[in-house]
């Protein structure tokens, strides 16, 4: 939604958000069928189109497949982690929507617990950033990894 790209401040140009959304009707009042990801967008694209069928499509976690008393791994060890290491993990992409700089800010908040390691799985147009940023807050608790397929998440 061009609204979204405005709000995160992605495009200010009033002239490319304006044909973004013309686009975006346009594209709306073409379509059979609308999903989206989130209930709010569901219910913001229902209201200004209230003729067509919008369905939510959630993201989501099927913790069966995350089982710990099922899965056998030493991914602790291989990446130098200890098994008193508490850590906390976000995998998905590494966007802009997804604000990760909080849990940047939150590392650093949390230095003096060693044992606290955040970790950040995936790839995307902002972990460059992100990846400096860490590095300008010097934080040793915050380790990034590369994306893997769902198979090798577990």
């Amino acid at each position: 939604m061009a609204e979204s790209a405005e709000k995160l401040g992605l495009v200010t140009n009033r002239f490319f958000l304006n044909s973004a959304t013309k686009l975006e009707e346009f594209l709306y009042r073409k379509s059979e069928l609308i999903s989206g990801q989130t209930q709010g967008i569901c219910k913001n694209i229902s209201s200004r189109f209230p003729d067509k069928k919008v369905y939510w499509l959630p993201n989501g976690v099927d913790l069966s497949y995350y089982n710990v008393g099922t899965i056998t791994t030493n991914w602790r060890e291989v990446n130098g982690f200890s098994k008193d290491d508490f850590l906390l993990l976000y995998a998905g992409i590494i966007g802009h929507a997804q604000g990760l700089e909080v849990i940047l800010n939150a590392a650093n908040n949390m230095k003096e617990h060693s044992a606290i390691k955040f970790v950040l799985l995936g790839n995307g147009p902002e972990k460059e950033k992100l990846l400096s940023m860490k590095s300008d807050l010097n934080l040793s608790n915050v380790l990034f990894f590369d994306a893997v397929t769902k198979k090798r998440c577990p």
